[in-house]
């Protein structure tokens, strides 16, 4: 009875393994017919946009070349004119050791720049949000504050953010207390005849702001090729079967260069400070100073991520 019931309970045994076998085939060429999908979509893709992928490299590839230039004036707007205004520096003016003035200047246009970049994406609003130290001003300077702030700063040689904190991207730059040292250091160890000199001297024919727009008006023509270039491809595909934004890679790669080919053609002229060029006021002048390095330092760091749009 017992070999009996042993005999009749294998089919049963042998059923079960096949069904659980026959499931786990089922669940594995699911999984390999689920790739293989992917793999097909991502070839067709591939194929699709393949002249898209063609043109956007063929517009880094003339942006890079045709920026070189201006890419290295807006580094040195950044890096060697500093280092000139640093020559009529009074540092004794600005505490018992004072960071060296050149820092301050990189200090407060990266503020700026960070600032606003903390709140927007795109550069091109960077760009005109940063023109609201000039517009709004920086209200409100005393000495209370500065020799309150001065206790905290005496001496340190970290960046103003490191001793005070990141500036507040819900709040204007104008309150925050780095900012606000960098502006109470600037205002304090050169005197405001001698900043509106600087500022001027800029504009002149030889000056590093004349050098910025010189350089900016010079690619105008290969940005709005390239400019062009790109927005026509991207229509092509707009009511294809497979339009740009089903190629989530290759879509945030047109967005970065568009949105730099944008800065470099509407953002980064100045205009807005240029009518201040030779009779700014002297409340206004370290701030229109201090905009157009943070113009030049957003400039460089857009154009240093162009390469990195071909990875």
């Amino acid at each position: 009875m017992d070999e009996m019931r042993w005999v009749d309970f294998v089919p049963s045994v042998m059923s079960m393994i096949a069904s659980v076998g026959a499931a786990l085939a089922a669940f594995g060429s699911l999984h390999v017919s689920r790739e293989a999908k992917l793999l097909a979509e991502q070839s067709t893709l591939a194929i699709h946009h393949s002249e898209a992928a063609i043109v956007l490299s063929v517009a880094i590839e003339k942006l890079v070349l045709e920026t070189r230039v201006f890419a290295e004036v807006a580094y040195s707007v950044c890096a060697e004119w500093p280092c000139e205004i640093e020559e009529f520096d009074h540092g004794e003016a600005g505490g018992s050791n004072p960071r060296p003035l050149r820092h301050v200047l990189a200090d407060a246009s990266e503020m700026l720049f960070h600032h606003e970049a903390r709140q927007r994406k795109k550069y091109i609003h960077i760009a005109r949000s940063m023109y609201s130290i000039v517009r709004d001003g920086i209200s409100n300077l005393n000495n209370a504050e500065y020799e309150k702030l001065l206790n905290r700063a005496d001496g340190e040689y970290s960046d103003f953010e490191t001793i005070f904190g990141e500036t507040s991207a819900n709040k204007h730059i104008s309150a925050a207390p780095a900012f606000r040292w960098a502006c109470y250091q600037l205002n304090r160890r050169i005197e405001k005849d001698k900043w509106c000199e600087i500022w001027q001297n800029s504009w002149l024919e030889n000056g590093w702001l004349t050098k910025f727009r010189y350089e900016n008006s010079m690619i105008i023509p290969a940005l709005e090729s390239i400019f062009n270039s790109l927005k026509i491809e991207r229509s092509k595909l707009q009511y294809s079967v497979f339009p740009l934004e089903t190629n989530p890679s290759l879509c945030l790669k047109y967005d970065n260069v568009l949105g730099i080919v944008e800065l470099l053609l509407d953002g980064c002229s100045l205009d807005m400070v240029e009518w201040h060029a030779q009779n700014p006021s002297k409340d206004d002048v370290i701030q229109l100073l201090v905009h157009s390095m943070g113009i030049a330092r957003l400039v460089a760091d857009a154009l240093a991520t162009i390469d990195g749009s071909q990875d």
